[in-house]
């Protein structure tokens, strides 16, 4: 099921089995403009989301000064959070995100499997 998406290239659905509690991942589920920000999805966040379904928009801080056309629409795969270059991610309506430690990301467990291994690496290329 998500095996389709940049992050998990080359880990296989049953790997994905193992991984997925590992790096704590759940679907979390927005509606309206909610700022991922304040879900720890910003920055300097601790979780790193991939957009399952809806829109996410990257959009200015209120220091920032920026038109509506200035704000970057993120869709289906992307991934948002620490690292990722999106600083302050705010929903657009019905929006699905799984939601993953990135400290679990980060620091793999003691059995150090080949795939969680694999996901770093992915992480570190979408950067």
């Amino acid at each position: 099921m998500y095996s389709e998406y940049g992050l998990f290239q080359g880990i296989s659905e049953m790997q994905l089995e193992t991984l997925l509690p590992c790096i704590d991942a759940k679907v979390r589920l927005f509606s309206g403009n909610t700022k991922l920000k304040m879900e720890g999805f910003g920055r300097e966040g601790d979780r790193i989301g991939i957009i399952l379904d809806g829109e996410v928009f990257d959009s200015p801080s209120k220091s920032e000064k920026c038109t509506i056309f200035e704000q970057h629409l993120l869709k289906e795969g992307d991934v948002i959070g620490p690292g990722t270059g999106v600083s302050n991610p705010v929903t657009s309506g019905q929006t699905a995100i799984l939601s993953l430690s990135a400290r679990a990301i980060s620091e793999p467990c003691w059995f150090s499997c080949y795939f969680h291994h694999k996901l770093w690496e992915n992480l570190c290329a979408l950067q």
